[in-house]
């Protein structure tokens, strides 16, 4: 049975992914970087350095949290099929009879699925969590 905690901290962590979407830093940008570092090259007269980004406003969500479901989400324990039911339900809103026939799920188990895959998150974090705070 997910608990009323449970739900408000998956709902969190799927609003922090619509969000607050995490930019990765493509081969060829890294590279380009790095060349600044390894010529130590300052930047010539009227040169513009890239420009960073603000993060939008994040209105009462819990990044800490948030990074820390999403850690255990990532997380090798976790099963494509779990990973999949958490993400199309809580982040891209896809009803459950959808989600069954994407994932080729037996009529009528998504509630089953999905309390397996919750189980499955909050465990991992348990122990992601212990081994943080030892």
């Amino acid at each position: 049975m997910i608990t009323k905690e449970q739900e408000q901290r998956l709902r969190n962590w799927a609003r922090a992914n619509r969000e607050c979407p995490k930019t990765k830093k493509g081969a060829t940008q890294v590279f380009c970087e790095s060349l600044r570092y390894y010529y130590d090259r300052q930047p010539e007269e009227g040169e513009q350095l890239p420009v960073m980004r603000p993060l939008p406003a994040t209105r009462g969500i819990d990044l800490a949290d948030a990074d820390l479901l999403d850690a255990a989400y990532r997380d090798e324990r976790m099963t494509s099929v779990n990973r999949d039911v958490l993400r199309l339900h809580y982040c891209c809103f896809v009803s459950p009879n959808t989600i069954e026939h994407k994932l080729s799920l037996g009529h009528k188990t998504f509630q089953r699925h999905k309390e397996r895959a919750v189980s499955q998150l909050f465990s991992i974090v348990e122990t992601l969590s212990e081994t943080v705070v030892k």
